[in-house]
């Protein structure tokens, strides 16, 4: 099986810079081209999209595959997207998000996407309200969801380098929007 790495790439203003990165593996048989990649980047930046305010926009993805001999990602697509936030109202901070759990069959692991940056009327005292978490929860289900494109079937993973590809089986959206501290002040990842 190949492991594949999908990222979103989103722009805030003043020039921050996030990533959304995903996961996915597939049986090899047909190799998943151009418009596969194109289409699933699309699919999962649109739902990202409908939960982040309209100060962001994301312009782009990459592709790349876990080649197992080396120990190393290989670029292998990448694309532009211009879709743009559709969440109305003042921006919080970047630093807080709304905070999507991913499930494994290992309780040690759960994989998280932190998405933002969210608009101030999309939460109540820090709480996610009921509109966000609607959209929230859309994203998880395009997040869980294997995507299927001319013959290739490609099944969404947490991915670990020492455990390898983690089948997400559960999915959750946290209440309470969460911080996540930038390693990179001013570039946003």
């Amino acid at each position: 099986m190949s492991v594949w790495r999908v990222t979103i790439k989103e722009t805030m203003a003043e020039g921050c810079e996030a990533r959304q990165v995903f996961h996915y593996e597939y049986t090899p048989g047909l190799e998943p081209g151009h418009s596969t990649w194109l289409g699933l980047a699309t699919a999962l930046a649109t739902a990202i999209g409908a939960c982040i305010d309209v100060s962001a926009n994301i312009y782009g993805y990459t592709v790349h595959l876990w080649l197992e001999d080396t120990k190393r990602w290989n670029l292998v697509d990448e694309g532009e997207l211009t879709i743009p936030g559709l969440r109305e109202g003042n921006s919080l901070p970047y630093q807080i998000a709304a905070v999507v759990l991913g499930y494994t069959n290992l309780s040690r692991h759960i994989a998280k996407k932190w998405l933002g940056p969210i608009s101030g009327s999309d939460q109540d005292g820090g709480v996610v309200v009921q509109g966000l978490k609607t959209v929230l929860e859309a994203f998880a289900v395009a997040w869980q969801t294997p995507y299927t494109a001319g013959g290739v079937n490609l099944n969404p993973v947490s991915w670990s380098k020492t455990g390898g590809p983690l089948g997400l089986r559960e999915m959750d959206v946290d209440d309470v929007l969460g911080t996540q501290r930038r390693r990179k002040p001013g570039k946003g990842i």
